[in-house]
């Protein structure tokens, strides 16, 4: 992508990300020229615009699908404090990776802790699972590996292949 259409994207970007917020200090445009910066250098593997509105739609998409599960989680956590026999069944499971990259592990990672009653507690060493403990496995351990890999980690193999 020339810099040119680099730039643009970049300070576009950023004058959206500083209207949605409402704010017009200097330090939300330093956080949202950073952000854009980093959607931007996600995007552009590619020189054609399309595959840069289709990787930026993709993103947008894993950024509502975790808000999306961000707020069912808190749901969940929230009756699990006033019912807590009744929907409390804690686990740890094994969930084997189709990521490839340290980048995509971590942002699986992260994105996982950063959802009420998960946490990713540790990576194996060849790279080819993850391990996450949960509140609440749901229906049954496979039931629970098939949201995190049908839900985030193909969501995060759609953005970054």
């Amino acid at each position: 992508m020339p810099i040119l259409k680099f730039t643009l994207a970049n300070l576009s970007l950023t004058i959206i990300w500083m209207a949605m917020t409402g704010d017009f200090s200097p330090t939300n445009f330093l956080e949202g020229f950073v952000l854009a910066y980093i959607m931007v250098a996600v995007a552009e593997r590619s020189d054609t615009a399309a595959t840069y509105l289709r990787r930026g739609g993709k993103l947008l998409l894993l950024f509502l699908v975790f808000i999306r599960e961000l707020i069912w989680a808190s749901v969940r956590v929230v009756r699990s404090i006033f019912m807590p026999r009744a929907y409390l069944n804690p686990g740890v499971v094994a969930i084997p990776l189709d990521l490839k990259s340290d980048f995509e592990i971590m942002l699986l990672g992260h994105m996982i802790t950063l959802t009420p009653g998960t946490l990713t507690l540790e990576v194996s060493p060849d790279k080819k699972f993850i391990y996450v403990h949960t509140m609440e496995l749901g229906g049954s351990v496979e039931a629970f590996r098939q949201s995190i890999k049908d839900g985030f980690e193909r969501r995060i193999l759609e953005v970054t292949s």
